[in-house]
């Protein structure tokens, strides 16, 4: 009699925890992947999402039931992200300059897979593939207008070095306190002291002797013999952006010169020509210039 009541008392047991499953949907990490393997099947997983109840909770109902969503969040986000990263929503409260992106409701979700990725940061795609699935067309933010980044760079002949390392390389993806989500110092208006720090972002990779040195030989190859051109153009109170010459992303011309340049209201061709000596430019700022190196 005993040896029957411990029997039955057994089948009870595991009646009631199957029944709680699959009428109550409480999470079991094994039954769910049994039918979501999918879901963290790629290379990097996230480490909460080895167990579903970290993120997810029972609607009460049976599961799975055609046309019923079983399981909720069990906070909204971008909260649910912060009850893990929270050192991350510190980091964005301080930031004056957030990224659209990570800014709306959907926030993490928009670039990040929350179970498994192929991205090393669980982000749904690398490098800038990711960043092309939204700047793959023109943007307006407030008065900026942002270009297609991805038809003008793959159009271009001659892309920015940096931009092949990732455009994390100068932008920081999820926010900043320098203009246009930029990792350093970089001019915003058209003219600016001419000194390292108003260029630092440049200067993280190229020589500061590029506008401080009046001649050189090694720092530019833009230069008259040893003078300095890019000295003679930047210097003093009112030096000019980098922008004003060049497109710090792609163009079709060597160097990533532009095609032409604003001065004030006017729009100016700049007839930049490239030879093995040097080059030469005809502006509106000035007549015909030729540079020999």
């Amino acid at each position: 009699m005993y040896k029957y009541f411990i029997i039955t008392s057994l089948l009870t047991f595991i009646f009631l925890v199957n029944f709680n499953f699959t009428v109550y949907g409480k999470s079991d990490n094994k039954k769910c992947l049994d039918c979501h393997a999918a879901i963290n099947s790629k290379p990097v997983v996230h480490p909460a999402s080895e167990d579903c109840d970290n993120c997810h909770k029972s609607k009460g109902m049976s599961h799975p039931q055609t046309g019923e969503k079983g399981f909720n969040l069990t906070e909204n986000l971008p909260g649910l992200c912060f009850t893990c990263h929270g050192e991350q929503k510190d980091k964005f409260d301080k930031i004056s300059k957030k990224h659209g992106p990570v800014n709306d409701s959907k926030s993490c979700s928009n670039c990040h897979n929350s179970h498994s990725s192929d991205g090393k940061k669980l982000t749904l795609a690398d490098d800038n593939k990711l960043c092309y699935t939204c700047h793959n067309k023109a943007i307006t933010v407030g008065n900026r207008k942002i270009v297609n980044m991805k038809k003008l760079i793959e159009g271009s002949k001659y892309v920015h070095s940096a931009i092949e390392s990732g455009c994390a390389s100068c932008h920081v993806a999820h926010g900043s306190n320098f203009a246009n989500l930029l990792i350093g110092i970089f001019p915003t208006s058209e003219y600016v002291r001419a000194n390292k720090d108003s260029f630092a972002l440049c200067f993280s990779c190229h020589d500061a002797e590029l506008i401080g040195a009046q001649t050189t030989t090694s720092a530019t190859g833009f230069r008259n013999g040893d003078k300095n051109l890019h000295f003679l153009h930047i210097n003093g109170e009112k030096g000019r952006s980098c922008k004003l010459c060049h497109n710090i992303h792609a163009s079709n011309n060597k160097f990533n010169i532009n095609e032409t340049v604003k001065f004030g209201n006017m729009t100016m061709k700049l007839n930049y020509k490239d030879n093995e000596k040097g080059g030469s430019c005809f502006p509106g700022c000035h007549g015909e210039k030729q540079y020999v190196r």
